[in-house]
């Protein structure tokens, strides 16, 4: 079995330690119902999940593509003379 080679100081234990700690919960209003929940979670009343309401929103109709107008002429050998 290996026996660490150096004692580890207080600082150095609570500074491994600091990420133990319990993280608080965010909890978010649902927009429909108005009852807390968890972000990226379903609504327990409709079941609806949080995902499905962002999609319907960000759905528009694409307008189409302009016409490309007749090519014109680039070396100017087709200018009318007066």
């Amino acid at each position: 079995m290996s026996v660490p080679a150096f004692r580890n100081s207080k600082a150095k234990v609570r500074r491994r330690r600091q990420h133990h700690k319990l993280k608080p919960t965010h909890i978010v209003i649902d927009k429909v119902t108005g009852e807390p929940r968890l972000p990226h979670h379903h609504n327990a009343t409709t079941g609806v999940p949080a995902a499905a309401e962002v999609k319907k929103t960000e759905t528009k109709t694409k307008k189409p593509a302009p016409k490309k107008n007749a090519k014109k002429p680039s070396n100017g050998s087709e200018k009318t003379e007066e």
